[in-house]
């Protein structure tokens, strides 16, 4: 394992796939040299960063660009925006971005995107520099025919737009087509609806640790719980009445561990195309990723705490859009 040493992950993400990649070809008599060639990205890109912050001082950011396979046509996968991102994840998700592709018949191939910060810890001005300043270093990967970037964990349709803008000044025209997830304004899709919620499970400081080191005797709690947020946000309308079934087009639930705060810090992000919103499904992604968390760790501490659970921002539906303060 290398990228992944400094994050709260036990295993490396782009192992895990290539391994299910080729239990996968066993199972179905798949060639070994095409499960050898889906093996490998066709191209990474890691590039740095640099923000000039409101206090007049600089950081400097690492992000990626990962291309995994564009066999069947441009490739296409989302951009995050979190602190956990390694480049392994990144290429860990543009395999699993072919795999969806070519389940659903569609003539993309597989990419991902991301940079190692939280976005909730930086002031707009400065998001909206990073994005610039991320899609200037990346411009000559990504285009309409090429590879085209989608909205993912912490980034939202401003975000699309920030790329759209910066990459269109750069060819001298408006290119539309160079990301998915645009306002509605600069072309987005009519129906595109969107919610992000948060909150936190508090603990002792000895049951995080036990958690971060895989000491937990019921198993890995952050790979479970976030499995069941997913399971969640899509039994939502079993679980409350008001609720109606939706096609949820994307779910995505991240768990980061925050040692200063003895927390971990839980973000749900949930997409439809239908006419209403999905702040429901979103807000019961996190309660229960939450109540999941509290499930595997009780036995060791039954004071934990599920709290600030909260929605961030929404897009769509009849109250129109939200962001908190």
């Amino acid at each position: 394992m290398t990228s992944t040493e400094t994050t709260h992950l036990r295993e490396n993400p782009f192992e895990l796939a290539r391994d299910q990649l080729r239990r996968i070809g066993e199972t179905f008599g798949i060639d070994g040299d095409l499960i050898n060639v889906l093996s490998e990205c066709k191209k990474s890109v890691e590039v740095s960063i640099p923000v000039a912050m409101d206090d007049g001082t600089f950081h400097v950011y690492t992000g990626y660009r990962v291309t995994h396979n564009i066999a069947r046509g441009p490739s296409k996968g989302g951009i995050r925006y979190h602190p956990a991102v390694t480049e392994d994840e990144v290429k860990a998700l543009a395999m699993g971005m072919t795999w969806k592709c070519a389940l659903m018949g569609l003539p993309f191939g597989g990419a991902k995107g991301g940079i190692a910060f939280d976005p909730k810890h930086v002031s707009r001005g400065e998001l909206e520099r990073l994005t610039r300043r991320y899609t200037t270093e990346i411009i000559n990967e990504i285009g309409p025919e090429k590879d085209i970037p989608a909205p993912d964990v912490g980034t939202d349709e401003s975000v699309m737009a920030w790329i759209f803008d910066t990459y269109s000044m750069n060819k001298g025209h408006s290119v539309l087509g160079v990301v998915t997830g645009k306002p509605l304004a600069i072309g987005g899709s009519v129906g595109r609806r969107e919610a992000t919620a948060r909150g936190r499970v508090t603990m002792q400081p000895e049951t995080l640790r036990l958690l971060l080191r895989g000491e937990i005797a019921k198993g890995n709690v952050l790979t479970t719980a976030q499995i069941a947020g997913v399971m969640a946000a899509k039994k939502t309308p079993d679980l409350i009445p008001m609720c109606h079934p939706l096609l949820l087009t994307g779910i995505d639930v991240d768990l980061t561990p925050d040692e200063a705060a003895n927390a971990i810090e839980i973000t749900a992000t949930v997409r439809t195309t239908g006419r209403t919103g999905v702040e429901m499904e979103a807000l019961t992604a996190v309660t229960v990723a939450g109540l999941t968390v509290y499930d595997m760790c009780k036995a060791v501490d039954r004071g934990m705490r599920i709290e600030a659970v909260r929605l961030v921002e929404k897009s769509g539906g009849k109250s129109g859009d939200f962001r908190a303060e």
